[in-house]
């Protein structure tokens, strides 16, 4: 009986949605180009082949990983399997769209209102029909648009509003817009949060060239200029951030910091304190960078001489570190995410890796948990030793 009741349920669901979408689509094909203005959603999708041009700023470049330093019995799978294939970091430049359209969430719009899908890399790496822009929603509905009748750079993404990805992916595309010629150009941008507003400043971004993409759900041009996301650290990515930010820095007294997580709802460790005793013997300082502005946060990077910490978006301050400077990152056993250790290897860190205790999955990953942390302190010690502290 519960399971003719779970096929009865599944089956609605199925139903519901499928009638959603194909009410959606017909709804797009009748208001056709009108679609996004109307109810927020696209007429259809793009490759954006036929609707706008592509200029090459930067050519797909070869990279590989060194392995990283652990005292782990075994190197986890994932740094191996970096290490012993071959990559490439995807060419990066310039889309031109005319009379396109800009989303506040990074998807980008044809003439015709269509979704444009592909653009030197996937968008959000979904499913071009899965995209969230192409579910209706009450909040999505009728969009505020802004209409320029200049061109506009569009820096807007889906995941801006997380620091890291505000950090690598959002802001070096600034200087993609620049190296094209069109540093000068309104930018369409979320500018919401303070740590945007506080690095835009540091970069030199002048609040009335922007387009503010947490104000307007779109913006509507004569000509569209989208500027290309890596979704991995680049190497000119690091540099600009570096070149930018780092004369706008002011240098601290050089010490070995601990990025605590002690103010935050996961991936904790949860004996601080046993930890803290074992580091300030080595010399280390415990950092909050909570209470901190962006500035604030990114001078202790530049200065220390060491960084230890578990997994989180404040060590999207590492690329200014000074090179060969040594960074412990401690994960949960059951949540690994290598980001820093790309950063690591763009701006020469010395890169180590400690998981903490508990059980072991197989790809490192327990679904749908991100755990605070158990610090086997006398691992630790170990980890620091390997380090030469």
């Amino acid at each position: 009986m519960d399971h003719q009741k779970g096929f009865s349920s599944r089956l609605a669901r199925h139903v519901k949605h499928s009638f959603k979408r194909f009410a959606k689509a017909c709804l797009c094909k009748l208001v056709g180009r009108f679609s996004f203005a109307l109810f927020g959603v696209p007429s259809g999708t793009s490759s954006g082949k036929e609707d706008g041009k592509v200029t090459i700023l930067y050519s797909e470049v070869p990279f590989s990983m060194q392995l990283p330093k652990t005292i782990e019995s075994e190197i986890f799978w994932h740094y191996k399997h970096v290490s012993q294939e071959k990559f490439s970091l995807p060419a990066d430049g310039l889309l031109f769209v005319a009379d396109g359209t800009a989303t506040s969430k990074g998807g980008n719009l044809s003439k015709k209102g269509e979704l444009i899908t592909t653009f030197l890399q996937p968008i959000d790496e979904k499913i071009p029909q899965n995209h969230d822009l192409h579910y209706l929603s009450i909040k999505k509905f009728s969009p505020r648009i802004y209409t320029s009748k200049s061109p506009v750079v569009t820096l807007a993404a889906g995941w801006q509003g997380a620091f890291y990805h505000w950090v690598y992916e959002v802001l070096p595309r600034l200087h993609l817009a620049e190296k094209g010629g069109y540093s000068q150009e309104h930018l369409y941008i979320e500018a919401t949060h303070s740590f945007q507003k506080q690095s835009l400043e540091l970069m030199g971004v002048s609040p009335d060239q922007m387009i503010d993409a947490g104000v307007f759900g779109g913006v509507k041009t004569p000509q569209l200029i989208v500027p290309s996301l890596a979704e991995t650290p680049t190497y000119w990515g690091c540099q600009f951030l570096r070149e930018r930010i780092i004369p706008k820095l002011s240098p601290k007294k050089p010490q070995r910091i601990y990025i605590s997580r002690s103010d935050a709802s996961r991936r904790r460790i949860v004996n601080e304190e046993e930890v803290m005793t074992l580091l300030k013997g080595y010399g280390f300082e415990k950092i909050l960078l909570s209470p901190l502005n962006f500035k604030e946060q990114a001078e202790f990077f530049l200065s220390a001489e060491a960084v230890v910490g578990p997994h989180g978006a404040g060590f999207s301050h590492l690329v200014f570190c000074k090179p060969k400077t040594p960074f412990l990152e401690i994960f949960s056993p059951a949540y690994f995410n290598p980001c820093y250790w790309h950063v690591s290897e763009r701006v020469n860190l010395d890169y180590y890796y400690l998981f903490g205790e508990g059980k072991r999955y197989p790809d490192g990953f327990k679904t749908g948990t991100d755990p605070d942390i158990l610090v086997d302190v006398t691992r630790l010690e170990t980890s620091l030793k390997l380090m030469s502290l």
